[in-house]
């Protein structure tokens, strides 16, 4: 309730990254900020540290512009539309945690240039830190090949299938990471992701000989609401299965997040290992069009451990 919207518009040239620190100083701007690119691009190294100033602040990005004014129940203000982000404009754009593009916004990129006295050595010194800084913003490098294939007067546009694969755009959810860890007593397989909602876990845990599922996540401040609600289902690709009947100890809140860990049955287990994606959802009622929780956690890096 507190987020602002931010419109960065026009080329990037070398002041942007400390006007949006004074702007976040001063203001005090907090984090899940959206900010809105609408961008022909410029200086490739101010992108960069743009991006990573969004980044730092935990900023969201999106390809907007500021539309025409609207007045709604007396209240004056601009609905964003969608924008362009080319060129350098694209490396500011995957500085945001969460990145979203609307079908109509435009992402285009090409090949980096310089002055005439900018040699192999530094180009090639360059295209390492574009390739290091896309790899620290959880973007897969092959972005950069991308770049490479327009030249300076041309403009590569990425189809939004494309972006999703490379991670460029995550709708608010990062990808999720499988790892196998333990307590000293415990061994489990952990599924973590974060989202613009919060932290999602979903963990299959050792317990004397037999496998019980312990989810975590962020009720965004409804932690209380979730406590009450009986309706529990596991989630397997989408579809929800009762398992209420199955939990062994009353759902817990633990630092702010859910808690809470049920006992599986073989049959569970082995729909478990087949799935495609998983997730558990807490509602009033079976029934209820609506629910708290997290769904569609990709298991395909999780299934072989």
């Amino acid at each position: 309730g507190n987020a602002w919207s931010i419109y960065a518009d026009g080329p990037i040239d070398r002041g942007p990254p400390e006007r949006l620190q004074k702007l976040i100083a001063a203001n005090k701007v907090p984090p899940r900020s959206v900010f809105y690119l609408n961008s022909p691009g410029g200086d490739l190294f101010s992108s960069m540290e743009l991006g990573r100033l969004l980044r730092k602040h935990y900023f969201f990005t999106e390809v907007m512009k500021r539309g025409p004014a609207e007045t709604t129940h007396g209240h004056r203000r601009h609905e964003p539309i969608p924008g362009a982000c080319l060129s350098a404009c694209t490396l500011t754009y995957i500085g945001g945690v969460f990145r979203w593009l609307d079908l109509k916004a435009i992402y285009g990129v090409h090949r980096f240039f310089g002055s005439r006295s900018f040699d192999a050595d530094a180009a090639q010194v360059t295209s390492a830190v574009v390739v290091q800084y896309i790899r620290d913003m959880g973007v897969d490098p092959a972005l950069f090949a991308e770049m490479t294939k327009a030249g300076r007067d041309e403009i590569n546009t990425l189809a939004h299938s494309q972006l999703a694969h490379l991670g460029v755009v995550n709708n608010g959810v990062e990808k999720t990471r499988w790892s196998i860890e333990s307590t000293g007593t415990e061994i489990y397989l952990k599924g973590e992701r974060n989202t613009e909602h919060g932290i999602n876990k979903f963990m299959l845990v050792c317990i004397q000989g037999k496998l019980a599922l312990h989810v975590i996540f962020d009720p965004i401040g409804r932690g209380e609401e979730v406590k009450r609600m009986g309706a529990q289902s596991l989630m397997i690709d989408r579809q929800p299965i009762p398992i209420a009947h199955l939990q062994t100890r009353r759902t817990e809140i633990v630092n702010g997040w859910v808690n809470a860990m049920y006992l599986l049955t073989p049959d569970l287990i082995q729909r478990i290992r087949a799935a495609r994606s998983v997730g558990i959802a807490y509602q009033p009622a079976y029934d209820s069009p609506l629910f708290m929780g997290f769904d569609r956690m990709e298991l395909a890096d999780g299934r072989q451990k």
